[in-house]
């Protein structure tokens, strides 16, 4: 896999739980991987407003909140990470920057599930970035 000009990256998450099972299926390029990182960049942003307001307007409380924050910071995290690999890689190409894209790309994916069942479950409608 990581002897090729492409990086693939494939995995479906599904989450046992009382919200829809999520699956995620990502392959992507290093080209591709900055344009993800644009898309999922605005949809944590944009959920992010959406559940200020929530919170503000005392439609969650604020444990909700809290478990919210921390599951926006870890989102956050991983897409910067995400973001150094790809800058790393384009600097030096070479199997550990791009084992490192591999690794935050399936971070990210899985959070993004995490964060899609979260705004589920409080009633936000926002829709998950479609990585490929």
């Amino acid at each position: 896999m990581f002897g090729t000009s492409r990086m693939f990256v494939a995995i479906m998450v599904t989450l046992m739980s009382l919200f829809p099972l999520t699956t995620v299926v990502a392959i992507s390029e290093l080209e591709d991987a900055k344009e993800t990182a644009l898309m999922v960049e605005d949809y944590v942003e944009k959920v992010q407003a959406e559940a200020e307001g929530y919170f503000s307007k005392g439609r969650i409380d604020k444990e909700t909140w809290e478990r919210y924050c921390t599951i926006n910071q870890y989102a956050k995290t991983t897409l910067r990470t995400m973001i150094m690999a790809v800058l790393f890689y384009e600097e030096a190409p070479n199997d550990t920057h791009r084992a490192l894209i591999s690794e935050s790309t399936l971070s990210l994916i899985h959070i993004l599930a995490v964060l899609d069942n979260f705004c589920n479950a409080i009633g936000i409608e926002a829709q998950p970035p479609i990585i490929c």
